[in-house]
């Protein structure tokens, strides 16, 4: 997805996408710029790409495998199961749906219930 920021906000924006992609030394994520084509228009667009040889990645995981570590992982940027229900939230406002997002999702929310205190009171956002 290429999304283009309005040029009275690109410098603060950019900013805080370095800021939250590239959180740990050495990093993980490694910003590029990298072709794409945008409404027919070819130009180039920062990407941020996974450094395989960084001590940081975490390599392939089963749906089991990540949803567990999503329920309990968190950083100075909020936790990761929160992280997956805003990035699942924000998709289907814009039309996307995908369904190995929201298994797991409900798979990590399923996680967290399950752990929780009986008299707290969970969310659980829907499957669609």
């Amino acid at each position: 997805m290429v999304q283009r920021l309005p040029a009275a906000h690109a410098a603060a924006r950019v900013e805080q996408l370095l800021r939250r992609e590239i959180s740990v030394k050495p990093p993980a994520n490694c910003p590029r710029w990298v072709p794409v084509t945008s409404d027919g228009k070819r130009m180039t667009a920062l990407a941020f790409t996974v450094d395989h040889r960084s001590g940081n990645y975490a390599g392939d995981h089963t749906l089991e495998e990540t949803a567990a570590i999503l329920a309990k992982a968190c950083g100075h940027w909020g936790s990761g199961a929160e992280y997956l229900m805003h990035t699942v939230a924000h998709l289907e406002d814009l039309g996307i749906h995908d369904r190995y997002l929201w298994k797991l999702q409900a798979r990590v929310a399923a996680l967290i219930a399950s752990e929780a205190e009986p008299s707290l009171p969970i969310v659980v956002a829907p499957s669609m």
